[in-house]
């Protein structure tokens, strides 16, 4: 169980701290790479990648960022054909699109873990 202190309130999550993925914010919105998705998510990032691929159609420009090139490097991911940046409505998106049961477990403890930002950055 994590607890956040901030401005006096106490903040649970049943996240663990060995489970914590890598969210930051890029052009004002939360966001996850593609290798911590698939990660997390427990498949490896070219499955994520080809799942996304086969729906982009689905997916808004605002839902799904790509990094490449001098933006890389100012966000210090080094995947050579670029990283994809998931939103938390991409990243529920693509948990279902996956149809693996531990990919949508793990998509639940993600979704409080945004919520718990979300918190974090509003107080």
């Amino acid at each position: 169980m994590i607890e956040k202190m901030r401005r006096g309130a106490v903040i649970k999550s049943s996240i663990s701290r060995n489970s914590m993925p890598d969210i930051f914010l890029y052009k004002g919105q939360m966001v996850i790479p593609d290798y911590e998705l698939a990660s997390y998510y427990g498949v490896n990032t070219d499955t994520l990648r080809d799942v996304f691929a086969k729906h982009e159609s689905l997916f808004p420009g605002s839902m799904v960022f790509s990094v490449k090139g001098s933006e890389k490097k100012k966000s210090a991911m080094n995947r050579a054909s670029g990283t994809l940046l998931f939103t938390e409505q991409s990243a529920t998106l693509i948990a279902g699109l996956i149809k693996d049961t531990e990919a949508l477990k793990a998509n639940m403890r993600l979704l409080r873990l945004f919520r718990l930002l979300d918190y974090i950055v509003a107080t």
